[in-house]
This record gives structure tokens, C-alpha cells and sequence, in this order.
């Protein structure tokens, strides 16, 4: 709700802010193309911020600005053209200057946020490549665990700790030719599961080593 309303809130106060120097503008400056060119640019400038602000990313802080960096890029070029747009406007009076300028901001503000959304939908990309590639090792030491939770027998407990703290500081990623030990271990465990034994258990940790050699490997 939070993010939902600092968008909201943006939108709101940059129409306000447009109403409010189209007013100005054509309060102080003649009626002339200047005027409406200068009034023109910062309807779209100020459409592009809006849009910056719909389409911030839904996820991370609730900081709009932390949240969306294009944000800064889309309001910085807003507020140069309303400044410069009227001072164009009241005093230089040259249509040709007040496009030059306004094509100028709205390539950049246009620029910054393609680039930005490009940027967050590939940092997203990765944060899902890693979260996926790390579910097996977190599954596993989860399974590990609840074995060892309904293990009575020291031996066997001991054996299963040794198991644990070895996964712990294996790699937690995956990859393309982790795919058969992991199937191997997957299917150990689930035996494990069923009958703990000290032998499963340190065939289990003869396939974590190889897993490990494997992504070492790997990489």
C-alpha cells in the first residue's frame, strides 16, 4: 500500500505542478507559439515522470526514489524544462531554442528510463536464476534436519550432523551437470528417510564431496 501511494501521491503533486505553470505561463508570457511549445514539452515530461512512477518496481523499498532511480532522471528534466521553458517562454520568445531543448530532456528522460528498467529486469532475472538454482541444497538441509530431529541413536545422530555440516559448506548452487548426483542424493535421502543407517549416511557424503568436485568443475 505504501509504494502504491508514494506513485499516487507523485502523480498527483507533478499535475498539480503542470496545471499550476501552464497558469503562469500563459498568465506572464504572450500567446505565441513559445508559449505553447514550452507548455507542450512539459506536459510530456511530466507524463513521462508519471509513467516512471506506474511502473517503478513492485518489489524492494518503499522509498519511491531508492525504488525507481529513472525517477530522479524523469523529475530533474521536468523541473530544467519548466524553468527553462518559461524563461524561453517570457523573455527569449524562439520557438526553435524551446524545441531544440525540450527533444534534448525528453530524450534523456526517456533514455534513463528504458535504461533503469532494463537494468532492475535483468538484476530480477538473476535474483530468480540464483533463488531456483539454490533449492536444492536448501531442501536438502531442511530434510537433513527433520531426520536428525526424530533420530534417537547418538551414532546415527552424529553421523547425520557430519552429513549437515557438510552440505552447509557445499555449493549451494546448481548447475547443468549437478543434475545426476543430485538425482542420486535425492533418491539416498529418501531411503535415509525411511531406515537411517551409518552406511547410507556415508554413501550420502561420498555423493556430497562429488557434487562439490562437480560444481568446482563447473565453473
Amino acid at each position: 500500500m505504501g509504494r502504491i501511494n508514494s506513485s499516487a501521491s507523485l502523480i498527483l503533486i507533478a499535475s498539480i505542478a503542470f496545471v499550476t505553470y501552464s497558469i503562469i505561463c500563459l498568465l506572464f508570457a504572450q500567446f505565441d507559439e513559445s508559449t505553447w511549445y514550452a507548455i507542450g514539452f512539459c506536459f510530456f515530461q511530466s507524463a513521462l515522470l508519471a509513467y516512471a512512477a506506474l511502473t517503478k518496481r513492485k518489489q524492494g523499498s518503499k522509498s519511491l526514489f531508492k525504488v525507481y532511480p529513472s525517477i530522479y532522471i524523469a523529475s530533474s528534466c521536468t523541473f530544467i524544462q519548466a524553468v527553462f521553458g518559461l524563461i524561453a517562454a517570457v523573455w527569449i520568445q524562439n520557438p526553435i531554442t524551446i524545441i531544440a531543448v525540450g527533444i534534448v530532456l525528453l530524450s534523456i528522460s526517456t533514455i534513463g528510463l528504458l535504461a533503469t528498467s532494463k537494468t532492475i529486469e535483468h538484476s530480477e532475472n538473476i535474483e530468480g536464476s540464483t533463488r531456483q538454482g539454490t533449492t536444492f541444497m536448501r531442501n536438502l538441509l531442511l530434510d537433513l534436519e527433520a531426520i536428525q530431529f526424530r533420530v534417537s541413536n547418538d551414532e546415527l545422530n552424529e553421523g547425520i550432523v557430519a552429513v549437515i555440516e557438510l552440505a552447509r559448506f557445499s555449493d549451494p548452487s546448481s548447475n547443468d551437470l549437478t543434475t545426476d548426483v543430485e538425482a542420486q542424493i535425492a533418491d539416498l535421502l529418501h531411503d535415509i528417510e525411511n531406515e537411517p543407517t551409518t552406511q547410507k549416511l556415508r554413501q550420502l557424503s561420498m555423493l556430497l564431496s562429488e557434487r562439490a568436485r562437480v560444481c568446482k568443475e563447473g565453473k
